[in-house]
């Protein structure tokens, strides 16, 4: 059974600005991304643990995904996953919310 996935109000925020970030550049390049993400999410919800451990938090329940140049960070507690964060892989997590 899938998981259910649920994102952080940070997350949403996150998104919404490298989705903005990417248009600027090239609408065809965040309409890829935007593909390249939903499938991510959608075998990250079959396979949760597909994610490596985030060497940054060392916590068990905390992994991330790499989708294009950008890590999605997400916990997995209780038969739910939650994207706590969307960052572009040159620049550090920071924190966690």
């Amino acid at each position: 059974m899938d998981k259910t996935i649920t994102w952080s109000e940070p997350a949403k925020e996150d998104f919404r600005d490298v989705v903005f970030y990417l248009m600027r550049d090239s609408d065809v390049l965040a309409e890829n991304w935007l593909e390249e993400l939903d499938h991510a999410l959608l075998l990250l919800g079959k396979f949760p643990e597909m994610g490596k451990m985030n060497p940054e938090k060392e916590v068990r329940f905390i992994r991330e995904i790499f989708v294009g140049k950008y890590r999605i960070v997400y916990s997995d507690l209780n038969d739910v996953i939650t994207v706590l964060m969307i960052r572009h892989q040159s620049r550090p997590l920071g924190k966690i919310e």
